[in-house]
C-alpha cells in the first residue's frame, strides 16, 4: 500500500479501483483479526464472563473499524 497509495508520490494514487478495494479489504482483514482473537479466547476459556469482557469491547469498536 505505500508504494501504490501513497498520497504524494504513489503508482495508484488516482486509481479509484484500486484504493476502494484497498480500503475494504482492510476492514475485512480487521474484522476477521477481531473474530479470530475471539474464537482463540473461546477455546482457552469456558468463562462467559471472560468473553463478554473481551468481546463487548470489540463490538463497540465495530462502528470504528467500518467507518
Amino acid at each position: 500500500g505505500g508504494i501504490f497509495l501513497h498520497p504524494d508520490f504513489g503508482v495508484d494514487k488516482q486509481n479509484k479501483t484500486v484504493r476502494f478495494a484497498h480500503h475494504w479489504l482492510g476492514k475485512l482483514v480487521l474484522m476477521l483479526a477481531y473474530f479470530s482473537c475471539f474464537m482463540g479466547l473461546m477455546q482457552l476459556t469456558e468463562d462467559p464472563k471472560a468473553w463478554l469482557v473481551f468481546g463487548l469491547p470489540l463490538l463497540a469498536m465495530i462502528p470504528l473499524a467500518v467507518m
